[in-house]
């Protein structure tokens, strides 16, 4: 009896280190996603009469906030607002030297639900489940040094989609979590862009495209890009 009464108060103690969560309660905070990559690629002929030389830069930085209301000690449903900035610049050196830059601002919302699973102690693991919705603005300068000339584009894009974000929690203090989220490991959605490309000739283009993709994103070459850390307070 004594045993099978000590076990019972070690499950319970187990279930109460995990339950960190009640109901009504708000998880708070902002997330922070930093991403960079650098490419240089240099290529000869087997006799040295031509050189090819291409290098490529990338940055992207994504800002976010989001609020969490707790329905029970598992189950939660959040709301949350995001900015994204990427640049991109690519400088080839070849037959056709180009040079050309990137810019995209994007601002974003999103509804989910989140649940949370035990793993032990302080450490939950956790994936969201929900929709979101994109609005961005894109702007991109080619230049080419061989015909002195260069197109510039500017364009608008629209998307709704649906997404699962799995992740890791841990407890730091009492009333603060760290979180860590694989943030492309699956995503779907339907895009809309329009655009107005304009090259020194006086030339103007105008451009629409919708379409449709499904995504799932995590390999080691790009691992650190597709992770967000937060941080969240329990109110």
């Amino acid at each position: 009896m004594k045993k099978i009464y000590t076990l019972c108060m070690g499950i319970l103690c187990i279930s109460q280190i995990n339950a960190q969560f009640k109901v009504g309660q708000k998880l708070v905070g902002p997330s922070l996603g930093i991403g960079f990559s650098t490419d240089d690629r240099e290529t000869n002929t087997m006799n040295n009469t031509s050189v090819n030389n291409r290098n490529t830069d990338a940055f992207s930085i994504a800002l976010g906030v989001s609020s969490i209301k707790m329905k029970n000690e598992r189950t939660g449903l959040g709301f949350g607002l995001t900015y994204g900035f990427d640049n991109n610049k690519i400088s080839d050196k070849s037959t056709s030297t180009y040079e050309y830059s990137f810019n995209r601002h994007t601002v974003g919302a999103s509804v989910f639900k989140r649940k949370f699973i035990p793993i032990k102690g302080k450490w939950n693991f956790y994936y969201d489940a929900g929709l979101n919705a994109f609005i961005s603005t894109a702007k991109s300068i080619t230049t080419y040094s061989n015909i002195a000339g260069s197109t510039t584009d500017k364009g608008n894009a629209y998307r709704a989609g649906l997404f699962i974000t799995p992740g890791i929690t841990y407890q730091l203090k009492n009333n603060l979590i760290l979180e860590g989220a694989f943030t492309n490991i699956f995503s779907g959605g339907y895009t809309l862009e329009n655009s107005n490309s304009e090259n020194t000739n006086g030339d103007k283009f105008k451009n629409k495209r919708s379409f449709a993709d499904i995504n799932s994103t995590l390999n080691a070459n790009d691992f650190f890009r597709n992770i967000t850390i937060s941080l969240r307070w329990m109110m």
